[in-house]
């Protein structure tokens, strides 16, 4: 598999030391667990403050964390950048909650 975390990439540089650490985990194990500190990482770093450990994959990014468009868009722009991948407009479509964001995600990093 293609190492995910690499401190000259510029977009890891500047993140958070919590996200960093969570990236670097997730790119040693590739478990879902790893994957899951990443998601909630970015949901602390580019979320609403009210974001806590309570999150399970029903939650719904609209619904459930009140995110609007452009936060998603943050998001997808965050992963694409990071993981080096592509979410087209119809794939972000069918995601609406942390779980089939996490199944997106393993899928494309598999």
């Amino acid at each position: 598999m293609t190492p995910i975390f690499n401190e000259s990439n510029e977009a890891i540089q500047e993140l958070p030391a919590e996200l960093q650490e969570a990236l670097k985990c997730y790119d040693n194990s590739r478990t879902d667990s790893d994957l899951d500190a990443v998601i909630f990482a970015v949901l602390k770093d580019l979320g609403p403050n009210s974001i806590s450990a309570e999150i399970s994959d029903e939650t719904n990014f609209i619904k459930d964390l009140g995110l609007d468009s452009l936060a998603i868009t943050e998001f997808v722009f965050f992963f694409e950048d990071v993981f080096r991948i592509r979410i087209t407009n119809e794939e972000l479509s069918e995601m609406n909650s942390l779980g089939e964001l996490k199944a997106f995600l393993k899928g494309k990093l598999s």
